[in-house]
This record gives C-alpha cells, structure tokens and sequence, in this order.
C-alpha cells in the first residue's frame, strides 16, 4: 500500500541529502515527477571528490553537478520531503514548521530503522556504502 500512498502524492519530491546520489538514482527509473535535491550548504558548490568517484563507478555523470541550497520555495513545491537522517528532518521540521507532515527519512518512509549516515569527509568505502544504502531504499520506494 506505501506504493499506491506515492503514486497518489508524488508531485514533486524533494530529497535532502549531503551526497548527492538519491536524485541520480531516482532520475534513472524516468517516473513522472519532478525530483529535487537540495541542502544546507549554499548553492553552487562543486560535488565532493569521493561522491563525484562513486556515482562515476556506478555509471552516473555528475560532472555538471553543483549544490543546491534549501528555500522556501522548494519545500513549498514539494508534497514529499525525503531526508537522510532524522536530525536532517528536526532542522528543516524547525525551520518551517509547515513542513513536519511530508517530511520522512528515507529509511522511515521505507520502513527501515536506521539512518542514513553522512559519509562527509570519511574515506570512499563509506560513501560507497552510503550509495548503496540509498539505490536500496529507492528501488523498494519504486
């Protein structure tokens, strides 16, 4: 029944995420919504070398890819907010408090326990790890 919950509210998306790999996975499936990606750091920023090496691995360019910092304007557009970790939903959940009810972790959302953790800084393996943990939670989603 999750399915049939997304197909009804699924307009716009909006996955949070320090890594930048759920919005290439997502994009990969051509469903008919429109997916954003977005976080704290301020927009522009190039992807980090390790992110950059694992999408690469696994066959997606993120060569032109650059941050995208949160606005009220995309979580206003969102029916779906996906964040990796439940502190990520506590600060956009304190941030606008219009929000709480379309905001998920990704786990939660996919009946998972554990968060996602943020591989920032950490040697490639974990980032390796943290794309894998994603791929799985949005092929069940879809």
């Amino acid at each position: 029944m999750k399915f049939m919950r997304i197909i009804r509210i699924l307009l716009a998306v909006l996955l949070f995420t320090t890594v930048s790999y759920a919005k290439k996975i997502v994009k990969e499936k051509n469903l008919p919504y429109r997916i954003a990606s977005a976080g704290f750091l301020k927009s522009g920023v190039m992807i980090s070398n390790n992110s950059y090496k694992v999408l690469k691995e696994y066959g997606y360019d993120a060569s032109a890819h650059v941050s995208t910092s949160l606005s009220q304007n995309l979580t206003n557009d969102c029916w779906l907010i996906l964040t990796m970790t439940k502190e990520h939903k506590k600060k956009l959940q304190a941030l606008d408090k219009n929000i709480g009810e379309k905001v998920f972790t990704l786990s939660e959302y996919t009946g998972y326990q554990r968060d996602i953790a943020d591989p920032w800084g950490l040697e490639i393996s974990f980032y390796r790890e943290t794309f894998c943990e994603i791929k799985k939670r949005i092929q069940e989603m879809f």
